[in-house]
């Protein structure tokens, strides 16, 4: 194929989606029985996507239920390395920005409208418009409704390249979204060189420790958004000079920051 023409695939609805799943996974055989819930789990992992289908559908071929189960569940873990590495080809062609808007709408913003997107990642000097105009020639993410999706896969996609940069230490990775990794790396002041933005959105208030040296060792932080969450520690806190795009508003208290461009 052409490196410059790109084919977007277009996803299956239920019925063609259980239809190629069927013919990878039970080859027509009724020996096995495998109860409708699994069946229905694993279609809602590959979401109309036929390259899943047929992945998913010839690896589970011939398993019992017991090892559905267990696929199935590490599946919600981590995404299968052949899908990946098959979608991950088109993040691989990408230039540097456009890399790091992908992961940043992978990672954060994926549902959020495009004003907003491009209102934030422009302040942390990308060229957005552009970048997201790329992405979407390269069918990483859709426009829909003034918002910015993708599917599920290429989402766990970018996520999984940010948590394949360090897989046992979060402090080590470019971005952090999970609250568990951010209370973690935030109140043992974890933090180091790598990480680039964190988001994280909770959905009610919930208090947790941030220390004022919590961002200290966090030299190339540009992003930094923490919504509903309050810290129990009260004081000021020292943010890193480049920083570009600050959201916090349960934390009034600050120090040594120059810029904050949404308060």
């Amino acid at each position: 194929m052409d490196k410059d023409h790109i084919y977007e695939v277009k996803t299956l609805d239920h019925l063609e989606a259980l239809e190629l799943f069927d013919k990878h996974a039970f080859l027509g055989s009724k020996e096995i029985v495998i109860r409708r819930d699994l069946v229905d789990s694993a279609l809602h992992y590959a979401n109309g996507l036929p390259l899943a289908l047929e992945v998913l559908g010839s690896f589970l071929c011939g398993r019992r239920e017991q090892e559905w189960e267990s696929a199935l569940n590490k599946l919600a873990k981590s995404p299968n390395k052949t899908i990946n590495d098959v979608l991950k080809l088109s993040y691989d062609g990408l230039e540097d920005y456009a890399k790091e808007i992908f992961l940043d709408i992978a990672c954060f913003f994926k549902g959020q409208s495009t004003e907003y997107i491009v209102e934030v990642l422009d302040s942390c000097n990308f060229d957005t418009t552009i970048g997201v105009q790329v992405l979407v020639e390269k069918s990483l993410i859709t426009k829909e409704r003034e918002t910015i999706q993708m599917h599920d896969l290429i989402q766990l996609m970018g996520m999984d390249i940010v948590k394949q940069e360090c897989h046992d230490d979060p402090g080590k990775r470019s971005r952090l979204w999970l609250c568990e990794d951010v209370c973690d790396v935030l109140s043992g002041d974890m933090g180091t060189n790598a990480i680039k933005a964190i988001v994280l959105v909770l959905p009610k208030t919930e208090a947790i420790y941030i220390g004022p040296n919590a961002f200290t060792n966090m030299r190339r932080l540009r992003l930094l958004i923490m919504i509903n969450v309050h810290n129990s520690f009260q004081g000021p806190i020292c943010l890193p000079n480049g920083l570009r795009c600050f959201q916090w508003p349960e934390c009034p208290w600050f120090s040594n920051f120059p810029l904050a461009q949404r308060s």
